[in-house]
């Protein structure tokens, strides 16, 4: 089998391999303006709507005292609520 001349194309070379630190580094400094980002000291109140019926002034109160009684435990169900979905967006993709 004859492959004709030789063309004289010499062997073909790699490029370097990058480090881990080369490949991690766009994406670790994508948005550098939220590295030094501090959310702001926050202190929410319960709001207390306030009508006159009948000639008597009323105030709605009573949803802000049965939500502070059930406060840790609304954390613990809206945190597994959010870990759940969390977990289902990334099990999706």
């Amino acid at each position: 089998m004859n492959l004709g001349t030789d063309p004289g194309i010499g062997a073909p070379t790699l490029e370097t391999t990058p480090t881990a630190q080369a490949i991690l580094n766009p994406v670790f400094n994508l948005l550098p303006s939220f590295r030094n980002f501090v959310v702001p000291a926050h202190s929410g109140a319960c709001p207390k709507p306030s009508m006159t019926i009948f000639n008597k002034y009323m105030v709605m109160d009573a949803h802000c005292t049965v939500l502070e009684n059930i406060r840790p435990t609304l954390y613990a169900v809206m945190f597994f609520v959010w870990l759940l979905l969390g977990a289902l967006i990334v099990l999706a993709a």
